[in-house]
């Protein structure tokens, strides 16, 4: 039920965000899929190793990104 109501709620705001930004829904779920694609290609030929260094730096790295994006809306 849970996934039901977070899938319409998403699609819900995906819909509004398209309407005001034509395609930029699309190009998001893109750009995911590439970033995951890339990591995964990089973690199956071992050039990444998870390691606790590379948990803390991605912690770090998405912390910052809100701190970015929370600073963004706020100031917008």
């Amino acid at each position: 039920l849970y996934a039901v109501f977070e899938g319409w709620a998403i699609g819900a705001i995906s819909t509004f965000f398209d309407a005001e930004y034509a395609g930029i829904v699309l190009l998001a779920v893109a750009m995911t899929v590439g970033v995951l694609v890339a990591l995964l290609a990089a973690y199956a030929t071992r050039l990444i190793k998870p390691t606790e260094n590379l948990k803390l730096g991605i912690a770090a790295a998405t912390g910052g990104l809100m701190l970015v994006y929370t600073a963004s809306l706020l100031l917008g």
